[in-house]
């Protein structure tokens, strides 16, 4: 995503047990050509840092992902869908049978 973005990504995660899951780390920075420039070694509490260069975005290199993109095969999914009010909905699924 960081590519597709022109940007920097940076991706967090816990450690540990957190409710019924289990965190298992694995932070960390890519820069906006895809590649790692950082990120944690084990599933442990730990804190990465990265140098960043606004010099580095993609700005001078072709963006044909954006170019070739054609909004009307998807544009149905990005269209806003009706308010729904959520309790209904939960209710009206508990209900149906299940097979």
């Amino acid at each position: 995503r960081a590519y597709d973005n022109n940007c920097y990504y940076v991706f967090s995660n816990g450690v540990g047990i957190d409710g019924p899951e289990v965190r298992v780390g694995c932070s960390m920075i890519i820069d906006p050509e895809g590649i790692v420039i950082a990120e944690t070694d084990e599933a442990e509490d730990d804190l990465i840092v990265a140098e960043l260069y606004k010099e580095k975005r993609i700005d001078s290199l072709p963006s044909a992902h954006l170019a070739s993109r054609r909004p009307s095969l998807y544009g149905k999914i990005v269209e806003p869908a009706p308010e729904v009010d959520t309790r209904t909905v939960r209710n009206r699924v508990s209900r149906e049978k299940i097979v």
